[in-house]
């Protein structure tokens, strides 16, 4: 009798161990998941802010570049109308 009750708490034992084994293992899975989840935001929003600082770059480029090529259409009108006062 004594050495059943013992087989059976150990029995009962060994699979309390196992749920909970399971159970935090599953759980690390999970916020595992959920981290690498977030961590994938993450980069992802910082290439779209990255994307964005780049596009603002770029028209701040052709900005200044076509202000230099209207400053650069005006002088050589004025340059070649000052030829032609004389």
């Amino acid at each position: 009798m004594l050495a059943n009750y013992r087989a059976d708490l150990s029995t009962s034992q060994q699979s309390n161990n196992l749920e909970l084994a399971s159970y935090v293992l599953g759980a690390n899975r999970s916020e595992r998941k959920e981290d690498m989840t977030n961590f994938i935001n993450y980069i992802n929003d910082q290439r779209q802010d990255e994307q964005l600082e780049q596009k603002i770059k770029l028209q701040q480029l052709e900005q200044a570049i076509l202000i230099q090529k209207v400053n650069y259409s005006s002088n050589n009108k004025k340059k070649s109308s000052d030829l032609y006062s004389y």
